[in-house]
Formats: structure tokens, C-alpha cells, sequence
């Protein structure tokens, strides 16, 4: 991870990784708008327009200079509190198409495609003095892009009822227009990114979120039907 900030003539540039396994898994939520179903000799398409929103928190552990100081000491180890904290929310309105249908009569394939017209970003960057945990300046961003999603699944039945499966997913979020600026600055920290009169005008900025994975998972279904009728014999 390199973040820079350009409040000064001088571009101040530090290189300081995030640790995921510290950070909470990206949490999405989607609400379905609009849903049309399609079936057709054992083949099923969905079309939807639904809202989706996720909120993610990350932190960067150590930090070493790439251009001008701005990393105290240098490097700052990777123990200890983070130099850097990033809370990102997005809300996006989404429009995509899923199908599924049986290769044999066990496998079964299933996927979907959709695009993200319209995604509004707010977030914040924290910096903090080295390691110790104290708040040296802060960058709220906000803006607006696109995005688009990606998954597939491939299904086993291992009989009727339950099935095993192994897919992977892709999410990629962009923004075409975002700002930042920085409202707040320690005065008792030393190589700032930003001046002691906050807050300061915006700044153009871009911001970019990207997921790729693979998952497996396993489903049963209950026919719930005959359960019913067999407690009532």
C-alpha cells in the first residue's frame, strides 16, 4: 500500500502494508428493487436491479519512506498500534443477470454477471504518529463511480437433496470523481502531509476497491412437506 498526499509542494510518499487478517471481512448487504425470473427446460435466468452496500475496515502495520520523510521513525516497525486506518462505506445501485442449469444430473453450473452504474464512496484515512496510537492528521474522501461483480459456481449432487460446490467471485469498485482533504493536524507531530490550518481546500483523489476469491460451499434441502406429514403420522 503507498499513500501520498500533495497539501504541500513537496509530495509526501510512504509504502506501509495492510494486514487483512487484522481487519473485519468486507460486509456487503443487498436489497432486491426489481426481480424477473426466466425458466425453460431445466435452464433458469434472473435479471434484478437491487441496492448493495458494503463497509470495510483495514490497517497498514509499519511504514518506510518512498519520498520525503513522513515516516517516524524510518521504518516504523510492524508491531504495535497501525500507522494507518481506513474505513470505507459504498452504496451502489446494481443491475445483473444470473442463470444456472444441469450439466448432468449431478453437475450443475451457475453464474452471474452484474454492472454498477452508480456507486457513492465515503471514507476515512487516519494517520498516527509511528507506532504509538496517537492521531497525527485526518483525511476524510468521499465521491462517486462504478463497478462491476463476477461469480461462478460449479455444484456436485451427492444425492437430491444435498450438494457440494466450488466457485469463485470477483468485485472491483472505482470512482470517476473523488475529493479529499485533511481536517485535522497534530501540531506536536513531525513530518506532516498536510499544514496546521485545517481544514483545507479539496483535492482530487481516486479510490479503488478490489475483491477476487475462490469458496467453497454446501447446501441441503429439506423437503419440508414430507417431514410435515410423516410428524403427524
Amino acid at each position: 500500500m503507498r499513500d501520498a498526499a500533495r497539501h504541500t509542494p513537496r509530495a509526501c510518499v510512504s509504502a506501509a502494508p495492510f494486514d487483512a487478517a487484522s481487519s473485519p471481512a468486507l460486509q456487503p448487504r443487498s436489497e432486491n428493487l426489481w426481480l424477473h425470473e426466466i425458466k425453460h427446460d431445466g435452464f433458469r435466468v434472473i435479471a434484478r436491479e437491487s441496492y448493495f452496500g458494503f463497509h470495510q475496515e483495514m490497517d497498514a502495520y509499519g511504514c518506510t519512506v518512498v519520498a520525503f520523510v513522513n515516516c517516524t521513525p524510518n521504518p516504523v516497525p510492524t508491531s504495535g498500534s497501525p500507522v494507518i486506518t481506513e474505513n470505507v462505506t459504498s452504496n451502489a445501485l446494481r443491475i445483473g443477470i444470473a442463470g444456472e442449469t444441469m450439466l448432468t444430473d449431478r453437475l450443475k453450473i451457475s453464474g452471474e454477471a452484474a454492472y454498477l452504474p452508480s456507486v457513492h464512496f465515503d471514507g476515512l484515512d487516519q494517520h498516527f504518529i509511528g507506532n504509538s496510537g496517537v492521531l497525527a492528521e485526518i483525511f476524510p474522501q468521499w465521491g462517486n463511480g462504478r463497478g462491476v461483480q463476477f461469480e461462478a459456481l460449479l455444484s456436485y449432487y451427492v444425492t437430491p437433496q444435498w450438494s457440494v460446490g466450488v466457485g469463485g467471485r470477483y468485485w472491483g469498485m472505482w470512482t470517476t470523481s473523488a475529493l479529499f482533504n485533511c481536517t485535522f493536524a497534530n501540531p506536536g507531530a513531525t513530518g506532516l502531509s498536510c499544514p496546521l490550518t485545517v481544514p483545507t481546500p479539496p483535492n482530487i483523489t481516486r479510490a479503488l476497491v478490489e475483491q477476487a476469491g475462490a469458496f467453497v460451499q454446501t447446501s441441503y434441502k429439506f423437503d419440508w412437506g414430507t417431514t410435515i406429514a410423516a410428524l403427524h403420522k
